[in-house]
């Protein structure tokens, strides 16, 4: 990854002063590199991944009244190259209503980025890794993970995954068996 770029959408009463685009970034290159699976290099050229992560607190409207909630958005792509595998997550969580803790909220903000980051990682690792290792990835019990590894199927389109994807067009999911049938 060459560069990350943060953008906070947090509407301006639920800013968190510990939790600034600065912040979030050098968390998430923190994370990337304990994952030892991501590089991040700002001098790196050609094929370079560009990172963005967007991520806000607000309050979402429910049934039972207005709750706060944070959202962490995260795509990396390669910059002028269409042909390049995408890597993108997503998260909302509920933070407990307005009443909670500053820290609390960006306790639960800083968990949800790095299960963001964490889903990147997990792609980027399927995308890199070898064959065999993506075809075991579809026996994933986490719904989430598994999604991720159909959608790389489907674009690194290994033949040796075809048995597997014939055996998930039974899954019980209906997500799981569109996303299948985009692989296959």
């Amino acid at each position: 990854i060459a560069e990350i770029e943060v953008v906070d959408r947090s509407s301006a009463s639920e800013k968190l002063p510990n939790m600034t685009p600065r912040a979030v970034r050098l968390k998430a290159e923190q994370w990337l590199r304990s994952s030892a699976i991501i590089k991040v290099d700002p001098a790196e050229k050609g094929l370079a991944y560009r990172l963005r992560i967007e991520f806000g607190v607000g309050l979402q409207q429910t049934e039972s009244g207005p709750v706060t909630v944070a959202l962490v958005s995260a795509r990396a792509a390669v910059v002028g190259n269409s042909d390049s595998i995408v890597l993108q997550s997503s998260a909302i969580t509920s933070m407990s209503g307005k009443a909670r803790p500053t820290k609390d909220k960006a306790a639960q903000l800083n968990q949800t980025l790095k299960e963001v980051i964490g889903d990147i990682t997990y792609q980027a690792k399927l995308v890199m890794g070898s064959e065999a290792q993506l075809v075991a990835a579809l026996s994933e019990a986490d719904e989430d993970r598994l999604l991720s590894a159909l959608e790389i199927v489907a674009m690194r389109r290994p033949k040796s995954a075809l048995p597997r994807l014939t055996q998930l067009l039974n899954h019980k999911k209906e997500r799981v068996v569109d996303r299948t049938i985009g692989a296959l």
